[in-house]
């Protein structure tokens, strides 16, 4: 069969139980992974063309959403993987699995019936369990890959989308490990002076980038707040990742010239830093932020450090809004983990101090705090009516923007002199109306909340 021909097959009943062929994995053995390329290749071409939509428009709607906030995919190598795998009897499973994930969560119409014809319908639900179970057939029997903690990092960060922070938290977990395994933390440089390889290992970089932003995203609502992220942070000196633009042709570096010279984390004032790899330094801060949150209230220097990240963070998002478009802002998922990072700051300087305070001195930087998160909820506020006029692609909007826009909300719902606005209910009315258009399109999982 040629990869993903979009040859016709027969339809099955709509059910939200796994699509068909699962029943066959179960006979395979660890000897069985030629049998399982051509099962994942059957299934491939069995729900795209169930869905309506080729491997082409797939990776479209990826690379034009998904691709700008979590970009762990190379447009030039998955290209390539899909022109190679026209010429093999089947695709590779691990490769075959990644489309699958890239499908799931690019599907237009999510938790409504897809398909053109009444037999030939299958739910976003389905498909989910479908690629779930898929999983863990190719995990059993396919030696880890990169294919494979891609697949992970897009399962999870769907699960979270759709409201299921526990779920994603334990694909996380099996994402981490398999990450761990073949080493991407520590492909840093290739000494293979081929650009294809230096641009792997630029690949494989961002990919371990992803994980450690995507696990810290993930543990913003996990419901068990004493959850510690299982990865380190890389260091002040890391090299950031970088935006895997599609479109863009790979430009080859000279041989024996190192694969990386990005800026280096700790290097906020640098210029010309990738998107992602300002994010990579907004979840940094945020780690930072987190660490000093959890330490005892015991702790005299508790506050002292809190207020100081105030600054960094204030510092930071400031320099982002000064060298960013409004709309870009809107959009940018660095501007939303710096707004989250300054709601837990100010809650915890908050809960810290204790209300009333007797103390002037500390009276003085409650109110400070109150004012700070008033002004991150107008913000919030702001880019929930500036998307309610101008979204286009509900699917650009940052993975953390429905947590900010139910904190912002619940700040002017409690907020009995929230200040600035002469109508606290219009802006309750605009983060609703963002957090409908946001659940709307992840709604398929939601019943299902963790």
């Amino acid at each position: 069969m040629t990869a993903w021909s979009g040859e016709q097959y027969g339809p099955w009943i709509n059910s939200p139980s796994p699509i068909p062929l699962l029943t066959q994995l179960c006979s395979l053995s660890s000897s069985s992974e030629c049998n399982l390329n051509r099962i994942l290749d059957f299934q491939v071409n069995f729900i795209l063309l169930s869905v309506s939509t080729t491997v082409h428009e797939v990776c479209e709607r990826y690379f034009n959403g998904v691709h700008k906030w979590l970009p762990v995919l190379s447009d030039t190598l998955l290209q390539e993987a899909i022109a190679r795998a026209q010429f093999a009897p089947s695709p590779p499973a691990d490769f075959s699995l990644l489309i699958l994930t890239m499908c799931l969560i690019t599907i237009p119409e999510p938790a409504a019936l897809l398909g053109h014809t009444p037999g030939n319908q299958v739910t976003t639900e389905a498909l989910y369990m479908t690629v779930k179970m898929l999983f863990g057939q190719v995990q059993a029997i396919v030696p880890t890959s990169i294919r494979m903690v891609q697949a992970s990092i897009i399962i999870s960060a769907f699960e979270y989308a759709c409201g299921r922070p526990d779920a994603a938290y334990i694909s996380m977990g099996t994402c981490l490990k398999m990450a761990d395994s073949i080493g991407l933390d520590k492909c840093i440089n290739t000494s293979d002076n081929d650009p294809m390889s230096k641009l792997k290992a630029i690949e494989a970089w961002n990919v371990w980038w992803g994980v450690v932003i995507l696990e810290r995203i993930v543990l913003f609502e996990a419901l068990d707040r004493s959850r510690q992220p299982s990865t380190e942070y890389p260091g002040p000196t890391a090299y950031l990742p970088l935006d895997l633009t599609p479109g863009q042709p790979f430009q080859p570096k000279p041989p024996n010239a190192k694969t990386f010279d990005t800026p280096q984390l700790s290097n906020i004032n640098a210029t010309h830093i990738s998107t992602f790899g300002r994010q990579a330094q907004a979840m940094y801060l945020h780690n930072e932020v987190t660490r000093a949150a959890r330490l005892p209230d015991s702790n005299e220097s508790k506050l002292q450090e809190l207020r100081c990240l105030d600054d960094t963070v204030q510092s930071f998002l400031t320099h982002i809004m000064e060298v960013h478009t409004w709309e870009q802002v809107t959009y940018c998922g660095v501007v939303a983990s710096s707004i989250r990072s300054l709601f837990l700051l100010h809650q915890s300087i908050l809960a810290l101090i204790g209300s009333p305070s007797t103390d002037h001195a500390q009276a003085h930087i409650a109110q400070s705090s109150r004012l700070a998160l008033d002004t991150a909820s107008k913000m919030m506020v702001d880019v929930a009516r500036s998307h309610r006029e101008n979204l286009v692609n509900a699917d650009l909007l940052p993975i953390c923007c429905t947590y900010n826009l139910r904190v912002a909300r619940k700040h002017i719902e409690g907020r009995g002199n929230y200040t600035g606005r002469k109508n606290s209910a219009d802006d309750i009315s605009a983060l609703l109306a963002q957090e409908k258009v946001f659940h709307e399109r992840w709604s398929c999982l939601r019943h299902h909340r963790s």
